[in-house]
């Protein structure tokens, strides 16, 4: 799970074939990997927030799983 909230927090993508990593990708802005579900449980998290608010809102969900 840590690893796909990092990759989805981070937007890194593998570099495609023939590009390396850090040449700048898709910068029209039509990425957008929320239809797949994979970051359903980031719902609720604001964009462009950082780690601390990630690592608390899923916290918060673990709990709220537990009542």
């Amino acid at each position: 799970m840590t690893r796909i909230v990092t990759r989805n927090v981070s937007n890194q993508r593998q570099a495609p074939r023939g590009r390396r990593d850090g040449d700048v990708g898709d910068t029209d802005g039509d990425l957008d990997d929320s239809s797949d579900g994979r970051d359903d449980h980031l719902d609720g998290v604001e964009d462009g927030c950082g780690c601390t608010e990630i690592w608390e809102h899923l916290s918060e969900q673990r709990d709220g799983d537990a009542d």
